[in-house]
C-alpha cells in the first residue's frame, strides 16, 4: 500500500525557489520566481493569518509573515502561522507579585 503524501498548503502557490546555481556568489541562496495571479489568490485563502503594523508614517499595512527554510530541495517560503498564547501575557500583566 503507497503511503499518500499530503500537501502543505502553508507553502504559498505561484511562488518557486529553486537551489543556487553552482558559479553563484557566495551570498547567493537561490532563484526564485514569483507568478502574481496564483500568488494573489493563494493569500486571498490565508486571509485569517494577515497580521497588521503601522509604519512611521502612521498608516496601517496588512501583511503575511514567511519563514525561510532549507530543505531537501533547497531554499523554500512557508507561511508563519505561530500566534503569541495570550492566556500567558494576560497571566503575567495581571500578577502583582513582581520577584523583584
Amino acid at each position: 500500500m503507497s503511503e499518500i503524501k499530503q500537501e502543505n498548503t502553508n507553502r504559498p502557490k505561484g511562488i518557486k525557489t529553486f537551489p543556487k546555481r553552482e558559479n553563484s556568489p557566495d551570498f547567493v541562496l537561490g532563484d526564485m520566481i514569483l507568478t502574481p495571479n496564483d500568488f494573489f489568490k493563494w493569500v486571498k485563502e490565508k486571509e485569517q493569518h494577515l497580521t497588521e503594523y503601522t509604519d512611521k508614517d502612521g498608516k496601517t499595512h496588512k501583511q503575511l509573515k514567511f519563514q525561510i527554510k532549507n530543505g531537501d530541495y533547497g531554499v523554500y517560503l512557508e507561511l508563519n502561522t505561530w500566534k503569541p498564547d495570550n492566556k500567558k501575557s494576560e497571566q503575567i500583566e495581571s500578577d502583582g507579585d513582581l520577584p523583584f
